[in-house]
């Protein structure tokens, strides 16, 4: 059954399917609608964390790196700086503990950068408004003619002269 009427769609079905364009997939849900809406956002709330714990583990790994090789540069250059009474034994060893800080940096960088991110879950505006992403991710919400979306917002307002882009 392909309905929008929500109260009929809650009253006579007992198993959704959704089709999500984004990924071309389709996901079984078992119950009726409100065991829809309630799994749909509890995935969706994964999705969110996934992507917020990938990606600040990306940033704490890059900026591990760059705080190592700033460290292995400032000793660098101290040890090139000062003179310790020529003692080339303790200059070789301060260069030589930089280039491993280096070498750890260069590492932390490769992982970092090897996390992969999953993709933030894409929320529908709010208004129920089309706002077609470059990428054609979402729903299939449509527009009434003579009305407009802040995509960003997702809030709508009405005009009095249909925008070109409102074909319902």
């Amino acid at each position: 059954m392909a309905s929008h009427d929500r109260a009929l769609l809650a009253d006579t079905i007992s198993e959704t399917v959704e089709l999500d364009r984004r990924t071309g997939r389709a996901r079984h849900y078992r119950g009726g609608w409100t065991a829809y809406m309630r799994e749909r956002e509890a995935a969706r709330d994964r999705a969110r964390a996934e992507h917020e714990h990938a990606r600040q583990r990306q940033e704490q790994l890059i900026a591990a790196e760059r705080e190592t090789r700033r460290g292995a540069a400032a000793s660098l250059n101290r040890a090139r700086a000062r003179v310790h009474d020529n003692d080339k034994n303790s200059r070789e060893w301060v260069t030589m503990r930089a280039e491993e800080m280096t070498g750890r940096a260069r590492k932390m960088g490769v992982r970092g950068r090897r996390i992969e991110v999953p993709d933030a879950p894409w929320d529908p505006p709010l208004c129920g408004c089309s706002s077609r992403r470059p990428n054609g991710a979402g729903h299939g919400w449509s527009r009434s003619k003579g009305s407009s979306c802040d995509a960003g917002t997702g809030h709508s307002d009405r005009s009095t002269s249909p925008s070109p882009t409102a074909n319902a």
